[in-house]
């Protein structure tokens, strides 16, 4: 008997099967533009970061920035829509699903979505010279725990949000911020010092050093241990508060 996540799952592989074609190329090509603009473009300017060369440097964390931002757009203006316009999740609820499947099901789809695409960048990335080291076997990983640390409490906070004028503003004052400011295209150590408490908090920075520092073989700013503890607390954190904002929103009142 499939476990009902795995249930939902399928559900939304069934779907998504409609569009991966698109999906796929746009995960991509995305951050290979990134990489092509800046790595090369601007990279040819800058030269090299501690040792590096530039397009080096960036390439593995447009890794961790493309997992983060397709974690958010399925996490906010997908999941908006689906608990919303299509109510999608309503019906869900009226299975023996569960609110814990729910979220936990959707988590492995932006996992195995965002997974599929983190392995093609990979083989673009070493084309590039992005990857010095065998440590690099732990990006994938790596990849995982920092999107299931964006997807969760983003799960939690759409969860709230009844009105679609408020999604704009979560990727403007949330995500772009975070891709700007994580240390993906320039060193932390650079930005504003009111701004480093804000990215030492957000699970993006910790999932951009622990993929560089895999990809180049040197140690990252923080202890491994660290890093993944904060990851591992902002999965947990956001799971409790999706559960149970879900479980209100969509049970609360039924009975």
């Amino acid at each position: 008997m499939t476990s009902p996540s795995f249930a939902v799952l399928e559900r939304h592989l069934l779907i998504h099967r409609r569009v991966w074609t698109s999906t796929a190329l746009t995960s991509l090509c995305v951050p290979l533009l990134f990489l092509l603009s800046l790595g090369v473009g601007v990279g040819g300017r800058i030269g090299s970061v501690d040792g590096v060369p530039y397009k080096a440097w960036i390439a593995v964390p447009l890794l961790a920035s493309t997992a983060f931002q397709q974690a958010a757009q399925e996490s906010t203006f997908r999941l908006f829509n689906d608990l919303n316009t299509t109510r999608v999740i309503d019906a869900m609820a009226t299975t023996p699903a569960g609110v814990r499947a729910i979220v936990l099901g959707r988590l492995l789809f932006i996992v195995v979505r965002v997974g599929a695409g983190a392995v093609g960048f990979l083989v673009i990335a070493g084309l590039f010279g992005g990857i010095r080291s065998w440590w690099i076997v732990a990006a994938p990983p790596v990849v995982v725990a920092l999107t299931a640390a964006t997807a969760l409490p983003l799960t939690a906070l759409t969860s709230v949000i009844k009105d679609d004028t408020y999604m704009p503003a979560v990727s403007r004052f949330v995500t772009i911020p975070l891709v700007l400011l994580s240390g993906i295209f320039f060193s932390i150590a650079n930005a504003p010092g009111w701004v480093r408490p804000v990215v030492y908090a957000s699970p993006l920075w910790h999932g951009v050093e622990l993929i560089r520092g895999a990809a180049l073989g040197h140690a990252p700013e923080w202890p491994v241990w660290a890093h993944l503890a904060v990851l591992a607390a902002w999965s947990a954190l956001g799971y409790f508060l999706a559960a149970k904002v879900l479980n209100r929103r969509l049970y609360d009142g039924r009975n």
